[in-house]
């Protein structure tokens, strides 16, 4: 695995440093392989010592923008792509990072000039084709985006990223089968892609195939178990096959995460009751309120109901609630 070789390399560097405190090289190397591995508050550390003993070099400025930016802090990322471009080296990578910065701010016309400066020093870079793939996203410009992330993979053809990301646009769009298609490529090149799997699972669960979503969501959490949002992805397979206490499960694991269950859930299907509609069957009362929480605007509407004594022969209770979480009513 992926994160295996990085351990190892991060030992050996730890080994050297620990020998020869000064030798910065391995104090940038260790960085490097801090944040492949996902941990860039140790890689901030390493480069930061890196800077201090002597190395400054753009790449060692570059990569601890690219860290800063991971954890959220966008000031210190900013500061350190401008050091790169002030140093005149490395001047594309930085472009991309700054421009990509700015896309996660949603400064999307300061982004796009950081594009085009870095398309002025070499139009062929995949990298520059697959981040405005990103903006024509943000834009909500789909077709836009899928035809950067074509022309990202016509520079490189090895570019896992790229076919995710236009498997992902081709899920947005509807298009189930070309995602699958581009998540496949992005596996091949890439067999430890949890997000890949993760969003084939999604693109199968979406077709209508529950068992192939959930072994794609299986292998997505075996290589990255603390991701709430596939808990969550799998809970709706296991609510597709009625099997309510696996999906109680993983939606306890995706609140255990930190994921806003609710919030993902409205945002994807609207309502309980939309998604009872669209799938054809009928939730557990006490699944359907994690997933569509009742506000409090309905639950004073309830109580007043209550206090009023709202009898009819047309509207049960049950028909009530559902028609509160969206659904139709009928």
């Amino acid at each position: 695995m992926r994160n295996g070789k990085f351990t190892l390399a991060i030992n050996l560097l730890t080994e050297a440093i620990e020998n020869y405190p000064n030798y910065v090289i391995a104090w940038a190397n260790r960085g490097n392989a801090h944040l492949q591995q996902g941990d860039p508050v140790s890689a901030i550390k390493d480069f930061t010592a890196a800077l201090s003993r002597g190395l400054k070099i753009a790449p060692v400025y570059s990569n601890l923008g690219v860290a800063y930016a991971a954890v959220g802090e966008f000031e210190q990322a900013m500061d350190c792509y401008d050091g790169v471009i002030e140093l005149g080296d490395e001047m594309l990578a930085a472009y991309v990072n700054r421009g990509n910065l700015f896309l996660r701010m949603k400064q999307l016309d300061l982004a796009m000039a950081d594009y085009d400066s870095a398309l002025k020093i070499d139009h062929t870079e995949a990298a520059i084709h697959n981040s405005l793939g990103g903006l024509h996203n943000q834009r909500g410009d789909i077709n836009g985006a899928i035809q950067e992330y074509k022309m990202a993979l016509k520079c490189n053809p090895n570019y896992a990223q790229a076919y995710f990301n236009l498997g992902t646009s081709y899920v947005r769009k509807g298009d189930f089968d070309d995602a699958i298609l581009n998540f496949d490529k992005a596996l091949q090149i890439d067999s430890e892609y949890a997000e890949a799997y993760q969003n084939r699972g999604c693109a199968y669960l979406f077709k209508g195939d529950v068992n192939l979503a959930i072994r794609d969501l299986n292998d997505s959490l075996r290589i990255n178990p603390n991701d709430g949002l596939a808990y969550f992805n799998r809970s709706i397979a296991w609510l597709r096959q009625t099997k309510w206490d696996n999906a109680r499960s993983d939606l306890s694991y995706a609140h255990d995460k930190g994921l806003d269950i609710a919030a993902v859930f409205i945002s994807e299907y609207k309502s309980a009751g939309t998604f009872e509609d669209t799938v054809g069957i009928e939730l557990p009362d006490d699944i359907a309120d994690i997933l569509d929480p009742i506000t409090e605007e309905e639950d004073a509407y309830l109580a007043r109901a209550t206090e009023e004594g709202l009898k009819t022969e047309n509207v049960s209770w049950e028909c009530l609630m559902k028609v509160l979480r969206g659904g139709n009513g009928a």
